[in-house]
């Protein structure tokens, strides 16, 4: 136990588990989120300049607001479509080339996704393209960094590690939006797509000098109807559904800011000012997890985050954008921490990947209702309210998240 004094600093002490797969894992995970702070943070206001004047919908008998917003709805609708059909074929073809194959396939298919978006607006053909590619390569990716996550930290330490890597990554990618914007501002948004191939290529040289040997079984549809039966797990299912509506509607989010602020350097600066705000109370909110038997600071976190969303509506300036959101990424730090260290405690032995890949199922349909009516209600509407009122519920739903270990409902399956 460590000696402390009443009279000292209690900062957190910095830690990683100490073995050279977590270091790395940690820094791959730092440099994807570089990228995309970088690069995806722009992605809708990429697409709805896009739809604007896309060939596609130039017969079409709507505004230039109308067909942007169309755009984007058809980019999450198609790419989600495309994640369902492609993610239990790429699961059992992970299962027999292992992980770090995933991995390094990933970041090979987003340099190319990153180059088809580059040139998207040439022809509307490089667009589809770009999104089987990006979709394929995020199923790639993240249920082989979830499992190896589970499998390599220690349980006792993940919330710390998981704090840690969230203060470093938003240290390092705080910059990020002001440099996106000021890159697109200058040369347009399809230059930062250079940019994004630049760091996933360092991202693979990361990725390349892990060692990993574990050993996964391959998820099915049987297995999945097997577990869905389970009532534990669909009291999962439902609290992982909210977390992906939840993201949904914040992934637009900066697509709102930017029609009240009317540049993208703009929407960058202000999202690099709210995060130096909030970036070094990043680095005392693993401990506090660690260390929490109480889900109440769980429970008011998400309360100021519904809160956050109703006020949202009524934001019409950058003070107040700056203040909500600020606010909000304080508070959604700590919620978010705690949900994710609570998500990745469940995950068990051979298990785990099909556990990823089954809560991947249930988020990519989630994202597909959600853009689907996203599709439509901008037809309809050009009001942001029911939308943000979605984001406040869908917190809520989270709430139900259980706290124990691997449940007995996956152990059964091992």
């Amino acid at each position: 136990m460590h000696k402390v004094h009443s009279y000292h600093l209690h900062l957190p002490l910095p830690h990683v588990d100490a073995n050279k797969t977590m270091r790395l894992l940690y820094l791959n995970r730092v440099m994807r989120d570089i990228v995309n702070t970088l690069v995806m943070f722009f992605l809708p206001l990429y697409l709805y300049s896009l739809g604007e004047t896309f060939p596609l919908f130039a017969s079409l008998p709507l505004s230039g607001f109308q067909k942007g917003m169309l755009l984007i709805g058809v980019w999450g609708v198609l790419s989600k479509v495309v994640s369902l059909i492609s993610v239990l074929p790429i699961s059992t073809k992970v299962v027999q080339i292992g992980h770090k194959k995933a991995l390094t396939y990933s970041y090979l298919l987003r340099v190319i996704a990153f180059a088809c978006l580059f040139l998207a607006n040439t022809h509307p053909l490089f667009l589809i393209v770009g999104l089987v590619l990006e979709a394929i390569q995020t199923s790639l990716f993240w249920n082989s960094y979830l499992t190896i996550l589970s499998n390599h930290a220690l349980q006792k330490n993940m919330g710390k590690d998981l704090g840690l890597q969230q203060f470093f990554t938003q240290l390092v990618t705080a910059v990020a939006p002001a440099v996106s914007g000021l890159i697109a501002a200058v040369f347009g948004l399809e230059f930062v797509y250079i940019v994004g191939i630049a760091f996933t290529l360092i991202e693979l040289s990361v990725s390349l000098q892990m060692e990993l040997s574990i050993r996964s079984k391959s998820p099915s549809w049987k297995e999945f109807k097997q577990w869905w039966k389970e009532a534990a797990f669909r009291a999962f299912a439902l609290t992982h559904a909210s977390r992906t509506l939840h993201d949904s509607v914040l992934y637009i989010w900066p697509l709102y800011v930017f029609f009240i602020l009317g540049s993208v350097e703009k929407v960058g600066l202000l999202y690099t000012t709210t995060l130096f705000l909030v970036l070094f109370a990043s680095a005392f909110l693993g401990t506090v997890v660690s260390k929490s038997s109480s889900k109440k600071p769980y429970y008011v976190s998400g309360s100021i985050l519904s809160l956050l969303w109703l006020l949202r509506i009524q934001v019409l300036g950058p003070i107040s954008i700056a203040v909500v959101d600020a606010i909000g990424r304080l508070t959604g730090n700590f919620h978010w921490l705690f949900y994710d260290m609570t998500y990745l405690k469940r995950a068990s032995g051979k298990r785990a990947y099909s556990f990823f890949v089954y809560a991947d199922i249930i988020s990519i349909a989630t994202s597909l209702s959600f853009w689907s009516i996203f599709s439509i209600y901008f037809l309809l509407f050009d009001s942001w309210t029911a939308l943000f009122l979605f984001g406040a519920l869908s917190v809520f739903g989270t709430f139900k998240i259980e706290e124990h270990g691997a449940p007995s409902w996956i152990k059964r399956y091992e």
